[in-house]
């Protein structure tokens, strides 16, 4: 039989939100990766919550996260803090928060505004062999 090891999550910014995330750890973690599932949230629309949600589980596959699932938590709720704030997230890594650098989007697209981190943007260049929005594909 598996068994699955459960975190509970629970976080209220500013008694406005409140959410409540869980996060199942399989039995041959880390080399499978944890797998996040919402369970309460108020006072936030659902493509927010949705987007943070996306963020977390995309940071737990990361080649940033090093298995430390507390500095995740922490990074999670500081991401999740700026996207409440009105901060876009970046649609190459759907983190407001870069997680290795801690930067904030930067550069934005011409064409569609769009912002995107500074290194989201190089490695989406170098993998693609040119220099368009990873969105709209408009010349940046």
């Amino acid at each position: 039989t598996s068994t699955t090891r459960v975190i509970i999550v629970s976080v209220n910014f500013a008694g406005e939100i409140e959410l409540e995330i869980s996060l199942n750890l399989p039995p041959n973690f880390p080399l499978e990766p944890i797998k996040v599932e919402g369970l309460k949230r108020s006072g936030l629309p659902e493509s927010k919550w949705k987007s943070a949600l996306m963020s977390l589980q995309a940071h737990f596959r990361s080649s940033a996260f090093n298995g430390n699932i507390v500095e995740a938590i922490r990074k999670w709720q500081l991401n999740a803090l700026k996207l409440f704030q009105g901060l876009e997230e970046c649609p190459v890594c759907y983190s407001v928060v870069h997680p290795s650098d801690r930067s904030l989007p930067g550069p934005n697209c011409k064409q569609c505004k769009h912002r995107f981190h500074a290194s989201c943007l190089y490695k989406w260049f170098k993998s693609s062999g040119n220099s368009t929005c990873p969105l709209c594909r408009a010349l940046f």
